[in-house]
């Protein structure tokens, strides 16, 4: 319970300080450097919050036309790497693995792009 007390005690003063620095910048002139910072600061300010006002209701916008409302379907498995090797053993699981082991299984001349991969979910994730 002090410690709270203590802690609204010290905010209060701190506010307090606060008001009374901004009371002595207040009292200096304002120089001509000064009013373009303030111009400066101001337009940035200005453009950050409409570009935020922009991207909020473009937002709702597609929120309300139903779209992004279930999550992303995952991406299709492909069905040949890069050297035309078909993949085999597709299924659910592979698309929710954290390491996938990748064995090929029919070998063939390398120039024919032929041959066959196998894709297994693996129980242990290896050490780097």
């Amino acid at each position: 319970m002090t410690r709270t007390v203590l802690h609204i005690i010290l905010g209060v003063l701190l506010w307090v300080v606060f008001g009374f620095y901004w009371h002595l910048v207040m009292q200096q002139p304002i120089a001509e450097q000064t009013r373009r910072a303030l111009v400066i600061v101001g337009t940035i300010v200005a453009v950050v919050t409409v570009f935020d006002w922009f991207w909020i209701f473009h937002n709702v916008r597609i929120a309300r036309n139903s779209r992004r409302r279930e999550r992303r379907a995952a991406a299709p498995f492909p069905r040949a790497d890069f050297l035309g090797r078909t993949f085999t053993e597709q299924d659910d699981l592979l698309h929710r693995a954290r390491y996938i082991e990748v064995s090929i299984i029919e070998m063939t001349d390398e120039r024919e792009s032929e041959g066959r991969k196998l894709f297994r979910v693996s129980d242990t994730v290896p050490e780097d």
